[in-house]
């Protein structure tokens, strides 16, 4: 769905799809959250739980929602991840955040680039404010900042999706 349709004329299963992929994605995201927080790392069993399972739900609801829908995902993941890569590539940013990001981005890229984007600035307003935190309680130090940190991205990530995620389907609720 992009910015210029109409969200009262809709197909059914792009609601119903994306409320699916969004409640698997935050099962699996609980574990998710919690590994990244008190390990710094993002288990490979539930990245690839997480992944599968939005892409194969989505798949399913895909053929009553549109290939606008399914190519949305579909390049959401990607550009997620490939957004994610670099500072994967340089240590600013955990694989298991470029593993987790192709699971984020089919969810956003299901409702449309503004969600993509929208989903990526929330990302990035909940990093900052946990890194204001971090910097606030001492656990984090303005010399530190200059190479990579150890806080967890995958929590943001995860809340962000949610959030944007939530108020689209808000928006197309039958």
């Amino acid at each position: 769905m992009n910015a210029t349709t109409d969200l009262t004329d809709h197909d059914p299963s792009l609601f119903w799809g994306g409320l699916a992929a969004l409640g698997w994605l935050l099962l699996c995201g609980l574990p998710l959250a919690r590994a990244d927080v008190r390990e710094h790392r993002l288990p490979d069993r539930w990245t690839a739980r997480a992944g599968t399972g939005v892409a194969l739900l989505l798949g399913a609801a895909a053929g009553r929602a549109g290939p606008e829908a399914a190519l949305g995902a579909g390049a959401g993941a990607l550009a997620l991840a490939l957004w994610h890569l670099p500072g994967a590539l340089t240590g600013h940013v955990g694989w298991g955040d470029v593993k987790l990001a192709p699971s984020t981005g089919a969810l956003l890229g299901w409702f449309g680039w503004p969600a993509v984007v929208a989903g990526c600035a929330a990302t990035a307003l909940l990093a900052a404010c946990q890194g204001a935190a971090a910097l606030a309680r001492g656990r984090l130090t303005v010399p530190s900042m200059r190479g990579p940190t150890r806080l967890p991205l995958g929590p943001a990530m995860l809340v962000g999706t949610a959030l944007v995620a939530g108020v689209h389907l808000w928006t197309l609720a039958p």
